[in-house]
């Protein structure tokens, strides 16, 4: 069962990475609140993504964009959920949801992924791609349950849990729950080698064989790579990428989608702020 590991859901501790290095849980929370009004509130040219459309029957519409392509994908869509279930900000789920469901959710019987939601669509509501793509359906299905649990069930599709609970259908996720030895591992194995490319400089994209693919550093990848502190079996070097990450500024610019979104919920899990919302 998944209660049986020994991790935060078990034990509803979180540890905060930030903390342990010496920054108080406030600031960690400042920084945080910060980074959100940015990506979601800020400027429309260099720092939001998070775009509010007007409304319909059910309220207000809005989008979180691929700057640098120009659409909507329900991974997007699904982590501004998320991150805004994590920070208790209700009109901001209530209207990505809104507007994944008026123009994501495909209702094609004749469809096979009828049920789920169109990965990629322009920010006019038309469709760029008819099928699904797996962690956008993850991620709007534990958002959902989450804003059950804080927030509670309203009517139509915020009816949090029978929306999830209607998505969920065979899908089978993990958590929280500290049972696989191989976590450890894995995470000291990439933080290793990227820590070995340079800490500030590592490349986005590698060969098999560790040769970079290309020149860029990747907030967002730096950001995942602090987030495996949680698993890794310690030491300076991942204090180091914890450390990093708290000395990186929230993105901005055309690279904003990927690496705010990811850097914004590797604050929030770094902090011991991104949590299993149980219910009331």
């Amino acid at each position: 069962m998944p209660g049986d590991g020994g991790g935060a859901y078990k034990t509803h501790q979180y540890r905060d990475l930030f903390a342990e290095l010496g920054h108080p849980p406030a600031e960690s929370r400042a920084r945080i609140e910060q980074a959100f009004q940015r990506l979601f509130h800020g400027d429309g040219q260099e720092e939001r993504l998070y775009f509010e459309t007007g409304g319909n029957a059910n309220g207000p519409l809005a989008y979180i964009t691929d700057w640098a392509n120009n659409d909507a994908r329900t991974e997007g869509m699904s982590y501004g959920m998320m991150i805004a279930v994590q920070m208790d900000k209700k009109r901001e789920f209530d209207a990505i949801w809104n507007w994944a469901n008026s123009y994501m959710l495909i209702t094609d019987p004749q469809n096979p992924s009828v049920g789920y939601f169109a990965w990629s669509m322009n920010t006019d509501g038309s469709p760029r791609a008819t099928g699904a793509a797996p962690d956008g359906e993850e991620y709007f299905v534990m958002a959902l349950y989450f804003a059950a649990h804080r927030w509670g069930n309203g009517s139509g599709i915020y009816n949090y849990q029978a929306e999830a609970d209607k998505i969920l259908r065979g899908m089978r996720h993990y958590s929280w729950w500290r049972k696989d030895t191989r976590e450890t591992a894995l995470s000291d194995r990439i933080q290793q080698f990227l820590y070995g490319q340079g800490i500030g400089t590592f490349a986005d994209r590698y060969t098999l064989e560790g040769k970079p693919l290309s020149a860029r550093h990747s907030t967002g990848m730096l950001a995942t790579t602090a987030v495996a502190s949680l698993a890794a079996i310690g030491g300076p070097i991942a204090k180091a990428f914890v450390e990093e990450l708290w000395n990186t500024p929230a993105p901005s610019g055309e690279q904003r989608y990927y690496d705010g979104m990811l850097y914004l919920m590797s604050m929030l899990h770094c902090s011991g702020n991104f949590r299993i919302i149980e219910p009331r």
